[in-house]
């Protein structure tokens, strides 16, 4: 399988997956899908994944996770992104329901 060694597993994943992707402000970055490409010679994920987020304002980085995917990865392994939430939502468990 594409040089993935699958020892005791009952399955694994043939391209990294897109949905592990990183959001960093207005931009995303995205595995690489490394997808089926059509008669000219387009990688039809990548192009359907574009044309989605950036309908939604949204930038698109296509990153070539390969090697984490090998290892049972994806991009947001090799990542880190340092977060603020919303002041709405800092002391969320002020709002949690107590059962």
């Amino acid at each position: 399988m594409n040089g993935i060694r699958v020892q005791n597993r009952t399955g694994a994943a043939y391209w990294p997956g897109p949905s592990n992707l990183q959001v960093w402000n207005n931009t995303i970055l995205v595995p690489d899908p490394f997808g089926p490409r059509n008669a000219t010679g387009v990688d039809v994920f990548r192009e359907d994944i574009e044309t989605k987020f950036t309908a939604l304002g949204l930038t698109v980085v296509f990153v070539d996770s390969w090697d984490y995917h090998r290892a049972d990865g994806e991009t947001h392994c090799g990542t880190n992104v340092r977060r603020t939430p919303p002041l709405a939502m800092q002391q969320w468990w002020n709002d949690w329901p107590i059962n």
